[in-house]
């Protein structure tokens, strides 16, 4: 059985949560899209540290969201933000699309 390395692929919202520590494309995600509600002012390195963990708990102390451990991501904290921001990185959509498509919505 060959294990996968820890934070290679985007989590579902089902995964476990990321909290300090983490690492890879889905930390990088969380911290461009705190950064898109300039609620994260931190390097955009891909790691967990503790800047990214006291600006998610300052993410959910604002907007109420107890469904989380303080300072971890997870399905509570990333339904809301995925809500009020948009995908840093369109071609990771769930539909697989490469992210070319340029049409304005329907």
């Amino acid at each position: 059985m060959t294990e996968q390395p820890r934070g290679t692929r985007l989590p579902s919202p089902s995964a476990e949560p990321l909290r300090f520590g983490a690492t890879g494309a889905a930390v990088e995600e969380l911290q461009l899209r705190l950064t898109q509600l300039s609620a994260y002012q931190g390097p955009i390195d891909a790691e967990y540290g503790i800047d990214l963990a006291l600006a998610v708990g300052q993410y959910q102390r604002t907007r109420k969201i107890e469904t989380d451990r303080p300072g971890h991501y997870g399905p509570g904290t990333r339904a809301r933000l995925e809500a009020e921001t948009q995908s840093p990185h369109p071609q990771l959509q769930d539909d697989g699309a490469a992210g070319n498509d340029q049409r304005s919505g329907e």
